[in-house]
């Protein structure tokens, strides 16, 4: 489970990141910046779902 919240909070910071270069981004790359965005995104909620079937199974509401 550490491992998980380690990965969530990295691609967090790793949005905050991407958001606060975006002003000083050339406008020919700004396509890919928005990409690399969703998909940090993408894999932050994948790892906040993670997470939380993790906590769910450590307190019992998930028998496995």
């Amino acid at each position: 489970m550490g491992w998980t919240i380690f990965t969530a909070i990295d691609l967090w910071i790793g949005v905050i990141v991407l958001d606060a270069m975006a002003p000083s981004v050339p406008p020919e790359k700004l396509t890919r910046l928005r990409i690399v965005r969703k998909v940090t995104l993408g894999l932050l909620v994948v790892s906040v779902i993670v997470l939380a079937v993790q906590i769910a199974r450590r307190i019992g509401w998930i028998k496995g």
